[in-house]
């Protein structure tokens, strides 16, 4: 599905407060910008825009899809909403392996494939772990 309408329905998944996905998303900004994907700075005025694009992502994943970048041009993606820096992250995203091209580029082109690495951390997001907690009490 294309990067663009990935981005849409992620936003109006996002709003709707389901929090399997929403910890999905946070998940996966966490692992962008661990990676340096995604800026740490400006966060009060970008992050909206750091979790659609990861939304974007998680949506691909739980529809079974593949994200499809159909133009490299930034006015293509401004005059439909998106924002310029989503070639910039997706070039990224292959460089660092959370995303494969199938055709072999190092850059974001066509079909871009979900990676193991990606994958792996949105199954991880939605284990819940029981850990046993156990008090010690110590005499004064």
């Amino acid at each position: 599905m294309d990067i663009v309408e990935l981005i849409q329905s992620a936003k109006a998944r996002i709003a709707s407060n389901d929090p399997v996905f929403n910890e999905q998303v946070s998940t996966t900004v966490a692992l962008l910008r661990s990676l340096g994907i995604l800026s740490h700075s400006r966060t009060s005025m970008n992050g909206h825009v750091h979790q659609a694009f990861a939304g974007a992502l998680v949506a691909a994943y739980h529809n079974q899809m593949d994200v499809e970048v159909y133009s490299r041009r930034q006015d293509d993606l401004h005059r439909r909403g998106a924002s310029t820096r989503i070639i910039a992250w997706l070039d990224d995203c292959v460089v660092k392996g959370v995303l494969s091209q199938g055709n072999g580029l190092k850059y974001a082109k066509g079909v871009l494939l979900l990676s193991p690495l990606l994958t792996h951390y949105l199954e991880y997001a939605n284990v819940t772990h029981h850990v046993p907690i156990v008090r010690v009490h110590v005499k004064p």
